[in-house]
C-alpha cells in the first residue's frame, strides 16, 4: 500500500468532535476534517480513555458520556506530532503529544471506515485495508 501524504495534520490541534446521526466529524485547527462511521479510540499513555462506543452510554454513572468532551479535553492544547496508517489495515493513527493517539478503525471488508480532507485533497479508507486518494478542484469534498 502506498502511503498518502497526510502531512497537514502534523502541528495542528483537533478543534472540534461532532457526531450527528451514524457519522461522526472531526474538524481540525488547520482547517482539515476526518470523517467516520466506523470506530474510533483515544488512548493516552497506557489508559483507553474513550471510544466512540462509549458516546451516550451510562457505565453507573449519573448521565451519559459523552465521548466527544473527554475527547476534546485530552487534547486540548496538544498537536499531532505524526501520523500512520496501518498497512494491512488501513486503520489511522494520529499521534499526539504526550503519547497520545486517536485512531480511526476500518472493520470491514467492504465498508468504507474513515476519511480525511484538506485544501482540496481526499484520502477515503474504502474498506479492506484499501486506500483511495483524489484531488477536487474545490477547497472541500461534498459531505458523504
Amino acid at each position: 500500500m502506498v502511503i498518502p501524504d497526510l502531512s497537514w495534520l502534523v502541528g495542528v490541534s483537533l478543534a472540534t468532535a461532532e457526531k450527528s446521526d451514524l457519522t461522526w466529524l472531526f474538524s481540525f485547527s488547520g482547517g482539515g476534517k476526518v470523517w467516520t462511521e466506523s470506530p474510533w479510540r483515544l488512548v493516552t499513555g497506557s489508559l483507553l480513555l474513550t471510544t466512540s462506543a462509549d458516546h451516550g452510554e451510562r457505565f453507573g454513572v449519573d448521565g451519559r458520556v459523552d465521548a466527544s468532551a473527554r475527547l476534546l479535553t485530552a487534547l486540548q492544547g496538544k498537536a499531532v506530532v505524526g501520523y500512520a496508517i496501518a498497512p494491512r489495515t488501513a486503520d489511522l493513527i494520529l499521534e499526539f503529544a504526550d503519547n497520545a493517539t486517536l485512531e480511526f478503525l476500518c472493520l470491514s471488508s467492504g465498508h468504507p471506515g474513515w476519511r480525511a480532507a484538506w485544501d482540496g485533497h481526499d484520502v477515503q479508507c474504502v474498506g479492506g485495508g484499501h486506500l483511495a486518494v483524489w484531488k477536487h478542484d474545490r477547497a472541500e469534498p461534498a459531505r458523504g
